[in-house]
């Protein structure tokens, strides 16, 4: 196995997050401004997922450019119900501490996890 297929199983595993085929691996991964909470506070949970007893994990491949915002997202898990545009429109609307490679902002690609659970 490479590398970097290591290395991003490992931040799959220990952060939730997946630096996606990057060319530098940062010293510091994106973290949300206000912490990873702030994120799930986003989340109001659809009712026709909660009608379905609808719950899992979407995840979001999201691109966040050096400055910290999320350039583009889209979803590359799904649950339905509603889940998915919520999850997408969290990640969006979030502002990031962008990841840094030697003390320098770093544009990256990650997979964050939304769990939906009731």
């Amino acid at each position: 196995m490479k590398t970097k297929t290591i290395i991003s199983l490992l931040f799959i595993l220990f952060f939730g997050i997946n630096l996606f085929a990057q060319e530098d691996i940062p010293d510091v991964t994106p973290t949300p401004i206000s912490g990873w909470k702030s994120i799930q506070e986003k989340i109001v949970y659809p009712y026709v997922a909660i009608r379905a007893k609808i719950e899992g994990k979407v995840c979001v491949l999201a691109s966040i450019d050096a400055n910290g915002n999320v350039t583009s997202a889209k979803i590359i898990k799904n649950i339905g119900a509603g889940c998915d545009e919520i999850a997408l429109d969290a990640i969006k609307l979030t502002k990031f501490n962008p990841a840094m490679k030697d003390q320098k902002p770093l544009k990256v690609v990650v997979i964050i996890p939304i769990t939906f659970k009731l």
